[in-house]
């Protein structure tokens, strides 16, 4: 069955919390390597899911405004009260800015979007001069999807798993991949770096130590390339110095 975008991610937002999974650990992480490089005083963030790191950026800016689709993350959102976040529903193709920004999120995006182009395309347009954009992808390459390829899970490692597919993923990206979407959309890479080492899956972690989930998100920095996220900083090429 053929679902409308408006069908596929309420049905996917009815059975998603990352509060309530290991995914509240890598979006803590995400928002740690984001606010180490984002610069300016107002942002946007695309999808904010229950709205951890919605949170996390609304004590960092002066403004952060979001764009959800989901009716029940934006219920969400309102019942949070962040009184420095305005929530815009809409999908990201049809969103239409009242202002440009300093710093665009797009944190587990662009693995769940029909067409990761052209919500590229459209976000430079949404940059003020010298805007960037911060880019978190799942990592084909990264440790955790290497030892499922070799146990058999999955053939490639660019193949969607049980969770890719639970949670609405169209792709997994490498950094090839994500570099050529990149560079289609007429933007240039100024950053890349990985995050979080991640041996096993998610369901396996979850019970393990926070301090032992914390040292692999340390240690992840000596080893990028086999990280279980992509994160990239792009900019507009017409405006780079």
């Amino acid at each position: 069955m053929n679902l409308s975008e408006e069908e596929r991610l309420k049905k996917i937002s009815k059975s998603y919390s990352a509060k309530k999974s290991f995914d509240k650990y890598l979006i803590e992480f995400g928002s740690q390597k984001i606010l180490a490089n984002a610069k300016g005083s107002n942002v946007l963030e695309l999808g904010s899911a229950d709205g951890l790191m919605t949170q996390i950026l609304s004590r960092n800016f002066k403004s952060v405004h979001v764009v959800e689709a989901s009716t029940r993350y934006i219920k969400i959102l309102h019942d949070k009260n962040l009184r420095n976040v305005k929530v815009f529903g809409s999908l990201f193709e049809n969103f239409e800015p009242e202002i440009k920004y300093d710093d665009i999120i797009m944190a587990r995006v662009l693995e769940h979007v029909v067409s990761p182009v052209k919500i590229l395309e459209h976000a430079k347009n949404w940059l003020k001069p010298n805007g960037r954009i911060h880019i978190v992808v799942p990592n084909a390459d990264s440790l955790n999807r290497r030892i499922g390829q070799a146990m058999g899970i999955i053939k490639s490692r660019t193949d969607l798993d049980d969770h890719d597919i639970r949670v609405g993923h169209r792709r997994v990206y490498t950094k090839l991949t994500l570099s050529k979407h990149v560079k289609k959309a007429n933007l240039q890479i100024v950053f890349k770096t990985g995050i979080f080492l991640k041996p096993l899956s998610n369901i396996q972690m979850m019970k393990w130590p926070k301090k032992v989930i914390d040292a692999l998100y340390v240690v992840g920095d000596d080893f990028p390339e086999i990280c279980t996220e992509i994160y990239f900083i792009v900019m507009n090429k017409s405006f780079r110095k």
